[in-house]
């Protein structure tokens, strides 16, 4: 067990637990205070004393620190992945703690959630409210364990995120697909073949395992909203590409590179807009949108769309796609009597 400094100057306390291999970090800020904080911390974990639910739960005061913590912990037993938990460790450490530790959580207002907030103001709405959503995760985990009373943020409103314009067209999907890596080309045709939300999520960890070739579906495990996990068909040639590729696979992971699963494709992604003389802003995510408007601009059915997509409700997908559903407006109209005027 030591007390010891990262590269930014935070101040941590690390030891191990009985029975956990990895050891533990407590993160307490960069100032001399801080520093004091850490070495009271070595010597209460010296003690015995070391953060749980039910320690917290003894508590008469909790501060930021100790329930981060314990939401930490916690969401390592859900086996909650890395890169998520090293993101919330970053926040915590160079944007909450230096904001909220001074005093107890209970005692938190909305003055402190605004300077969090300030700390944001350069990034894009939707990491804004990514972030501030992170925080107010940590309240609600200890209103919900009893641990703390209060939620400073209980009236938090988001950020209003702008629509983004989505210029792709299938004819441009197919110029980026004919200059593509070899790899990319196979990231486009799983993603425009199942419509899943790139990345990590759903796209890059999607598995052989979870293809059942005899019933034609595929188990695509999305966390994301309650509908996220779903069952998709597939046609039958795509079927038939999926059979190719799995024959000369070389890891668990439908989509690999050198034998193993990737992360992300951007650098390969970016080359492919160059050399196909796409002139407007284009992402991955962008082939999910076109994915869902062109069935929906076709005559798809509402329902099974947002099903495809994996959407926690229809009015989601509607609210999302409505541009898309040719005619309804004037299917509406339609339906309404004529007033008699009088001539």
């Amino acid at each position: 067990m030591a007390v010891n400094q990262t590269k930014s100057g935070n101040w941590y306390v690390q030891y191990r637990i009985p029975g956990i291999s990895s050891p533990r970090k407590e993160y307490f800020g960069k100032t001399e205070e801080a520093r004091n904080q850490a070495m009271s911390r070595e010597q209460e974990v010296k003690a015995g004393y070391v953060y749980s639910v039910a320690a917290l739960a003894n508590s008469r005061t909790v501060y930021l620190d100790e329930l981060g913590q314990c939401y930490l912990d916690s969401l390592k037993v859900k086996d909650k992945s890395a890169e998520w938990i090293g993101t919330l460790k970053f926040l915590l450490n160079e944007h909450f703690l230096p904001c909220l530790c001074h005093v107890p959580v209970d005692q938190l207002g909305i003055q402190d959630i605004l300077k969090v907030a300030a700390r944001f103001t350069d990034k894009a709405a939707a990491t804004q409210n990514r972030y501030m959503d992170s925080l107010h995760a940590i309240f609600r985990f200890g209103i919900r364990h009893e641990l703390t009373a209060n939620d400073p943020m209980a009236h938090w409103k988001k950020k209003r995120e702008p629509r983004r314009d989505v210029r792709l067209t299938v004819k441009d999907l197919s110029r980026i697909y004919a200059v593509a890596s070899d790899h990319l080309k196979w990231i486009i045709e799983v993603e425009w073949e199942l419509g899943t939300r790139p990345g990590n999520s759903e796209l890059f960890s999607l598995l052989w395992q979870d293809i059942d070739f005899n019933r034609g579906t595929i188990h695509i495990r999305g966390t994301k909203t309650p509908g996220s996990d779903r069952i998709v068909p597939m046609t039958p040639d795509f079927r038939e590409r999926l059979l190719i590729k799995r024959e000369i696979a070389q890891s668990p992971y439908v989509i690999e590179k050198n034998g193993r699963g990737i992360k992300q494709c951007r650098k390969s992604f970016k080359t492919a807009l160059e050399k196909a003389g796409i002139d407007y802003p284009v992402r991955l995510y962008d082939i999910r949108h076109l994915f869902a408007s062109t069935m929906l601009a076709n005559g798809g059915d509402l329902k099974a769309v947002s099903k495809l997509l994996g959407h926690s409700s229809t009015r989601m997908t509607a609210d999302t796609y409505y541009h898309e559903l040719q005619g309804e407006k004037e299917r509406a109209l339609s339906v309404k009597p004529h007033l008699l005027y009088d001539v």
